[in-house]
């Protein structure tokens, strides 16, 4: 007996696309739309869909293999006295056809039977919109109820018991194994629709939210309109008239400097009021002045090693208090007039060296002549 094909088959072959329909993009800011939200909840009931027909299906078939191998074992038990020998025959030829049977079963009517009853076929977004949609008579109404109709018919129905393969579906869907992963799809499926209601609660809330700010923005430009524009006018104005009193100002005190009245009122004042630079010293230069101060209270002497000296107050004379030089100025000052500077040349008492004694005696005074004087007659 080959295997028993249900009624409606409704398998899923191939994994529906995951792009987006874009023409029910909502507008970035706005509320959800009815068929914006439609498209949510269908998209990702289409998933939660398709994982589960996958998921149930592989442990269906674990499961079938492990109902059938136990069959075999069974099959293969040795019989302990005659009389169960034969009663054993007989079991044997009914165990064969049962096998084959198991063999055959179709995973799809497994699978779409634990889905029924996870409730995840009812779960359809679709079915809601079919019943909010009421009685319109309208075209695009009637080709929407006509393809709802033909959604509807396609949920695989439940199977009675007088079906052939019931009680092989029901061994299957009762195996502790199997009821593992259908007490977890069970919570996803909850969680499904907590997620369905929850959207829904939050679209209705929204978009009550922006038909109340649209009506408040329509009765503020109405009556807050002429009042903006009065006050951007009077803005404006007053930019303008104090743009025209500061060039006034400025152009009269540039022509009382230039005919030489009142010269130096404007600007020494300016001067005057000008606030002073400080120089203020870098971090370096703070932390190397703290470390020397703390240092030469200490009594230590390295505080001189370091990157700051404390500033030498001058006396009337000129002179530093610690008797150092300016280093600033580029010349000696001469604080008393001694008179004109006198040059002393000492005479040295070293040896002279024998060539320069030689030198120095061939270039100092008149060589007497010691020849003989020749005369010509």
């Amino acid at each position: 007996m080959g295997p028993i094909q249900p009624d409606t088959p409704t398998t899923l072959k191939s994994r529906p696309s995951k792009k987006r329909d874009r023409t029910t993009s909502r507008r970035a800011g706005g509320p959800l739309t009815e068929g914006d939200l439609l498209a949510i909840q269908q998209e990702r009931y289409d998933r939660l869909l398709y994982t589960a027909h996958k998921q149930i299906h592989k442990q269906a078939k674990l499961v079938k293999n492990f109902l059938v191998q136990k069959e075999i074992r069974q099959k293969k038990q040795p019989q302990q006295s005659k009389q169960k020998q034969v009663d054993g025959n007989t079991s044997n030829t009914e165990a064969a056809p049962k096998i084959q049977t198991l063999k055959g079963i179709d995973l799809d009517l497994v699978t779409q039977q634990a889905i029924r009853q996870l409730g995840l076929y009812h779960s359809n977004p679709r079915l809601k919109s079919m019943a909010s949609r009421g009685d319109d008579t309208s075209n695009e109404h009637k080709h929407k109820k006509t393809q709802d109709k033909m959604f509807q018919d396609s949920v695989p129905p439940r199977i009675e018991a007088d079906h052939p393969s019931f009680d092989i579906v029901n061994a299957i869907l009762t195996h502790k194994r199997f009821l593992q992963i259908m007490e977890e799809w069970n919570d996803k499926v909850t969680e499904f629709r907590q997620w369905c209601v929850e959207l829904e609660a939050s679209t209705e809330e929204r978009s009550s939210e922006h038909h109340s700010i649209k009506k408040k923005r329509k009765k503020s430009v109405d009556k807050k309109g002429n009042k903006r524009n009065d006050d951007r006018q009077e803005h404006t104005q007053d930019y303008s008239d104090r743009y025209l009193h500061e060039t006034s100002q400025d152009t009269s005190a540039m022509f009382c400097t230039l005919s030489g009245e009142n010269e130096g009122i404007n600007l020494d004042g300016d001067e005057d009021m000008a606030p002073k630079k400080k120089n203020r010293m870098g971090q370096r230069a703070r932390k190397a002045k703290a470390m020397a101060i703390q240092a030469k209270q200490e009594g230590r002497s390295d505080y001189e090693s370091l990157n700051w000296r404390a500033p030498k107050t001058s006396n009337k004379d000129g002179a530093k208090e610690d008797g150092d030089a300016d280093y600033k100025s580029t010349r000696n000052k001469r604080t008393k007039d001694d008179g004109p500077i006198k040059t002393e040349i000492k005479e040295s008492t070293a040896p002279e060296h024998p060539s320069w004694a030689a030198k120095q005696a061939q270039s100092t005074g008149i060589v007497a002549f010691q020849g003989k004087k020749i005369t010509f007659t």
